[in-house]
C-alpha cells in the first residue's frame, strides 16, 4: 500500500507544479458559486492570500473550524474540507494530492504556499456558503437532527459548485482516477451541475430549497457570462456564438483567447459538435462534417476522445503523445518536444 502511494504521488508532482504559483481556485473551481455570491467569494480570495503567506495563519484556521460549534454537522453533512495535514491522499484537494512536490529545493516553498491559498480559498467559500445558509434554515427550523437529508444534499450541492464533484461508484478509486486524469472531481462537478436540471433525481430527491437555489445559481453564471461576452463584443473584442467551434463563447483579441467559462466550455462544444455531425474551424470559419472522411478521417465521436485525452494527467498525457506521435491536437511530438514543453 505505501509503495502504491508513493507512486501515485510521484505521478501528481508535474501537475502539483502546474497548478502551483497562482491564485487561480476562486475563478476556475469556484467560479460558478463565486458569480453567486461575490462577497463570500471575495472574503475567501482575501483570506487565502493571507494563508498563503503564512503557515502560521492557515494553521490556525484549522485549529479554529474544529473548534467550530458546526464542525461535526459538516462532518456529519458531507462538506468537504480539505486538509493537507492529512497523510491520506483522498483528504487533499486533488490538485495537490501528494507530498514530494514541496519537498523540492526553493520550489517547494511555492508550491507550498500555493497549496495553502488552493485549500484556503476552497475551504472557506465551503465553510462560509454551509454557514449562511445553515443560518437561514435554522431559523426556520430545519436542523441536522429533523433534516439530516437537507443538509446532506445542501453539503453535496455546496461541494459541486466548488468543483468537488462525487465520482460515484468509482470513489473508491480517486487516488487512481487523479494520476491519470487532470481533475476527475472538477469533471464530475462541472457534469453535475450541467446536466442537474435534466436529471429527475433533482425533482424526486433534492429538497425544494436546494433545487431553487440552483435554478437561481445557474441563471446568475449564464447571465454574467454573456452579458461579459456582449460588453467584450460591443469593446471590440471577437467573440464566437456557434457551439460546433472550439472559439465558443470564447473572447478573442488578436491570437490571444479568453475562457470565461470555468471549464464549462468544452462540455458544450464536445456534445455540440457529436450531435450535429459537425464541427466549425477556427481559422476559415468552415463547417466540416464529422463523417470519417478526409483528412484525419473524423467521425462525430472523434471529438468525445480528443476531449478525453485533453484531460489526462502530465505523465499518462506525454506517455500516450510519444506512444502515438501526435498530441491532443494531431500535432506531431517527440521526445525533445515533449521536454521542452514540460519546461
Amino acid at each position: 500500500d505505501k509503495a502504491i502511494d508513493t507512486a501515485l504521488q510521484i505521478l501528481n508532482i508535474p501537475r502539483t507544479i502546474m497548478s502551483s504559483m497562482d491564485y487561480s481556485a476562486l475563478l476556475r473551481q469556484s467560479l460558478f458559486s463565486a458569480t453567486s455570491h461575490p462577497r463570500t467569494a471575495g472574503l475567501a480570495q482575501l483570506e487565502a492570500f493571507k494563508q498563503s503567506m503564512s503557515q502560521k495563519r492557515f494553521d490556525e484556521w484549522f485549529y479554529d473550524i474544529k473548534e467550530h460549534p458546526r464542525y461535526e454537522m459538516m462532518q456529519k453533512s458531507g462538506l468537504f474540507i480539505a486538509d493537507p495535514h492529512d497523510p491520506r491522499l483522498s483528504a487533499k484537494e486533488e490538485a495537490f494530492m501528494n507530498n514530494l512536490a514541496e519537498k523540492i529545493p526553493i520550489a517547494g516553498k511555492l508550491i507550498k504556499g500555493s497549496e495553502r491559498a488552493y485549500v484556503g480559498t476552497l475551504n472557506k467559500m465551503r465553510v462560509d456558503l454551509f454557514n449562511r445558509f445553515a443560518d437561514r434554515y435554522e431559523a426556520q427550523g430545519k436542523t441536522m437532527e429533523n433534516n439530516p437529508e437537507f443538509y446532506k444534499e445542501l453539503s453535496n450541492y455546496i461541494n459541486n459548485s466548488t468543483g468537488r464533484g462525487k465520482l460515484g461508484f468509482m470513489e473508491a478509486a480517486a487516488p487512481v482516477l487523479n494520476s491519470l486524469f487532470f481533475s476527475p472531481r472538477l469533471i464530475a462537478s462541472r457534469i453535475n451541475l450541467m446536466t442537474m436540471w435534466a436529471n429527475p433525481r433533482t425533482y424526486t430527491q433534492v429538497p425544494k430549497e436546494v433545487r431553487v437555489m440552483y435554478m437561481k445559481d445557474m441563471a446568475k453564471f449564464l447571465a454574467l457570462g454573456v452579458s461579459t461576452l456582449i460588453i467584450a463584443k460591443a469593446l471590440g473584442a471577437d467573440t464566437e456564438n456557434d457551439p460546433r467551434s472550439s472559439d465558443f463563447g470564447k473572447i478573442k483579441v488578436g491570437n490571444t483567447r479568453w475562457d470565461i467559462w470555468g471549464g464549462f466550455q468544452p462540455y458544450a462544444r464536445v456534445m455540440s459538435q457529436v450531435i450535429s455531425g459537425e464541427r466549425k474551424t477556427t481559422t476559415k470559419g468552415e463547417i466540416q462534417e464529422l463523417n470519417g472522411k478526409g483528412f484525419m478521417q473524423q467521425n462525430r465521436f472523434t471529438p468525445l476522445g480528443s476531449f478525453a485525452r485533453g484531460k489526462l494527467a502530465p505523465v499518462p498525457a506525454t506517455v500516450l503523445d510519444l506512444a502515438t506521435g501526435r498530441d491532443a491536437s494531431g500535432q506531431l511530438v517527440t521526445v525533445q518536444s515533449e521536454l521542452l514543453s514540460d519546461v
